[in-house]
């Protein structure tokens, strides 16, 4: 059995505006208010690249893909070995 690890990634109220559609499929809303969930988040020069399995989307993603955003977009970032030690969702089993 394979482990997947998780990231979390809360992006700059104004980030979410800016990025409007083109952020929607990968962005989720739970206690912590809007977030994104990715299977890793490395700092590459002055972008965070997202790489996300199909899963981690809205359902309109069906292959995996990578997202590379501003790094000062970035308010916080976590990672764990599943979504459910990170804390983000409202605490409903999902």
């Amino acid at each position: 059995m394979s482990t997947k690890t998780v990231c979390g990634v809360q992006l700059v109220d104004e980030a979410y505006a800016l990025l409007g559609d083109a952020i929607a499929p990968y962005v989720q809303t739970g206690r912590i208010g809007k977030f994104i969930y990715c299977e890793s988040a490395v700092q590459n020069g002055n972008f965070l690249d997202m790489r996300f399995r199909p899963e981690q989307c809205d359902g309109t993603v069906q292959c995996p893909m990578q997202v590379s955003v501003p790094v000062n977009f970035v308010k916080f970032m976590a990672a764990g070995i599943n979504e459910k030690q990170l804390g983000f969702l409202s605490g409903q089993q999902e």
